[in-house]
């Protein structure tokens, strides 16, 4: 029964590689869309609590962006903050008064979607982004962006996500992470099926942001992903555009990591859920048909492929060790005594090895693939990666879990 799955799951990595790379290729042979004119830009920042991020850091990136200052603002919304935020920022405004940058002060705590629709309400430009308040983004993003919006059916562009500075081992993990989901999120771009407006810097038409209604409070936390879906439903597209970099700070603790996670989990269930009369639609024609039962697959694979290995492991363990209880030098020969190669190679079930091979070489290459891609270098990252693909499953397994079962429960959500 195992090795049959295995040998299911192993050819669909097969042919989903074989897939996704030649959508990268049609990708990259796309002609590049040109800019006539620089038009006026508004950019929000939400803040709330943010002395101890460096919200200092992020506004200067604004200010020093390969952009004409007289040709964009800064909005930022100050959500209620309990510390010194909007003094911090009053004073970035007085010291860089060529700037325009603006404070809207809210006196109370209503969250992130409430703070960037306040920046919208009152937005002068023609486009509008969203630059969260732990993020910074790179000089010639947004000359990278807005040549997409020629296309009058451009919904949304995000930029590719890096991890700034990262320290600790979990920050050095979720680099790998975040280099891999950019080549994924390139390669759903490539097919018009992204959906993801993430706040590192998404920049939308303003025209086309207020027709849908902005940001919405029921989107279970993750406005993001259920503004991505919603433009998608209304017939825009969300586009990644490669050249334009932002960095963000990533949860450095278990604790907030496992925050987090859950909490994207628990949104994409939410959110798919809410669209799902888009599943199998022909009106949204790949998006529809095929990336978003592809979502919902993708879960149900990595805890079936994660669950297989730890029932493996647990069910040689148990062999291992109810015979060592009962045969007489069992243990030693087993574990103490190391086979030849010869032995280990004639030891093997063929038909679970090979299928086991076939998927870990084939992620060698998407992994190789997406530094070369990103023009980050693999080998000096190498032992990131291999622990990275050594915990992550599990970890990432455990979040799904328990975001399904705080779904299921009802379980009230806290963000």
């Amino acid at each position: 029964m195992i090795q049959n799955i295995l040998w299911v799951l192993s050819f669909f990595s097969l042919w989903m590689t074989i897939v996704w790379l030649n959508f990268l290729y049609m990708e990259e042979r796309r002609p590049k869309p040109g800019l006539a004119k620089l038009p006026f830009i508004t950019i929000a920042v939400p803040v709330y609590n943010e002395t101890k991020t460096n919200i200092a850091r992020t506004l200067n990136s604004l200010m020093c962006m390969d952009y004409p200052r007289e040709k964009f603002e800064v909005i930022v919304v100050n959500d209620g903050s309990t510390d010194s935020t909007a003094d911090t920022v009053r004073s970035i405004i007085k010291q860089n008064a060529m700037f325009s940058i603006k404070l809207i002060d809210k006196k109370k705590n209503e969250g992130k979607v409430a703070a960037v629709n306040s920046a919208l309400e009152v937005a002068s430009g023609e486009f509008f982004s969203v630059v969260d308040a732990d993020s910074r983004v790179d000089r010639v993003a947004l000359k990278k962006i807005l040549p997409h919006f020629a296309d009058p059916k451009m919904g949304g562009v995000i930029s590719v996500v890096k991890v700034d500075e990262p320290r600790n081992i979990y920050e050095k993990l979720q680099r790998v992470e975040y280099i891999l989901s950019n080549l994924i999120r390139r390669l759903m771009a490539s097919i018009d099926t992204l959906f993801l407006t993430h706040g590192v810097l998404c920049v939308f038409n303003t025209a086309t942001l207020r027709g849908v209604g902005g940001f919405s409070k029921d989107s279970a936390g993750t406005e993001d992903l259920e503004l991505a879906l919603r433009l998608k439903q209304n017939g825009y597209k969300v586009r990644m555009e490669w050249g334009a970099i932002g960095y963000t700070h990533v949860p450095n603790n278990w604790k907030s990591l496992w925050h987090q996670r859950v909490r994207w989990f628990r949104g994409f269930i939410y959110n798919h859920l809410k669209y799902r009369s888009m599943f199998f639609n022909k009106k949204y024609d790949l998006f529809g048909m095929f990336q978003l039962p592809v979502n919902v697959f993708a879960v149900v694979f990595l805890i079936t492929a994660a669950g297989l290995v730890f029932y493996g492991g647990v069910a040689d363990y148990y062999e291992l060790v109810s015979r060592s209880l009962t045969i007489p030098g069992y243990f030693i020969e087993h574990v103490l005594d190391f086979p030849t190669l010869k032995q280990f190679l004639l030891g093997q079930n063929i038909q679970i090895t090979l299928p086991i091979l076939a998927i870990t070489f084939l992620g060698i290459y998407v992994i190789y693939v997406a530094h070369n891609q990103m023009q980050e270098k693999m080998l000096r990252y190498t032992h990131w990666i291999f622990l990275y693909f050594l915990i992550s499953p599990y970890v990432t397994t455990l979040h799904w879990l328990s975001a399904i079962a705080q779904e299921m429960t009802g379980n009230k959500r806290k963000w």
